[in-house]
């Protein structure tokens, strides 16, 4: 056996392992792509199961407190309790002034 053929032979020893190595990528490929597959395939049967859920709920007969007009009337509430929240600290204030002048009162009232 000449040297051109065991060069020869070493070439197609190399080809045969890339060829294999290839086969196995591809392999782990088809793999991926068929749990991708199944992943999406899921995912959707997910999402229509939710879209009809959704659905459901919303011909369901709505509670009193969900109905536009009682949502209307709770927005009110909270702006009032808003505007009151505004207003304490203003009267706290008022209190402390009135707090102060009560003592400059009895402090005048000693000193005489």
């Amino acid at each position: 056996m000449n040297t051109r053929q065991k060069a020869k032979g070493k070439r197609q020893k190399a080809k045969g392992k890339r060829q294999k190595a290839k086969g196995k990528r591809q392999k782990a490929k088809g793999k991926r792509q068929k749990a991708k597959g199944k992943k999406q395939k899921a995912k959707g049967k997910r999402q229509k199961a939710k879209g009809k859920r959704q659905k459901a709920k919303g011909k369901r007969p709505k509670a009193k407190g969900k109905r536009p007009k009682a949502k209307g009337k709770r927005q009110k509430a909270k702006g009032q309790r808003q505007k009151a929240k505004g207003k304490r600290p203003k009267a706290k204030g008022k209190r402390q002034k009135a707090k102060g002048q009560r003592q400059k009162a009895k402090g005048k009232k000693q000193k005489r």
